[in-house]
């Protein structure tokens, strides 16, 4: 599969204290709430490390270029806050989508019955 430069900036968090770990494996080591950064990098920072990027056909994402990049971080205590209300939405849309998929099995049921 061939990545462009906006794939490759995606960011996620290893829940080790100080370290996140982007697409193309750059180590970030912050003293931050990794889950904050993956997000914040995700979000608010994705075009601009796409920007980034190098290459055509094989496009990669050097450490060297990511330093480059300017961070405006929140306090950690503000980044805890703002990370654990981020996760406690991706829970709540994760139940959501559960019973959704119950209720959709549910309605599948109730149509096999009724036309058998």
């Amino acid at each position: 599969m061939v990545k462009s430069a906006i794939d490759i900036s995606t960011s996620s968090c290893i829940m080790m204290e100080g370290v996140a770990i982007g697409g193309d494996i750059n180590i970030i080591r912050s003293s931050g709430n990794g889950i904050f950064l993956a997000y914040y990098l995700n979000n608010v920072k994705k075009k601009a490390i796409a920007r980034l990027a190098q290459g055509i056909s094989v496009i990669h994402l050097y450490n060297t270029n990511l330093k480059s990049l300017t961070l405006s971080m929140p306090s950690i205590s503000e980044q805890n806050r703002i990370a654990d209300f981020i996760l406690a939405i991706d829970k709540s849309i994760e139940k959501l989508s559960s019973q959704i998929d119950e209720s959709l099995q549910f309605k599948k049921g109730l149509l096999q019955k009724m036309f058998v």
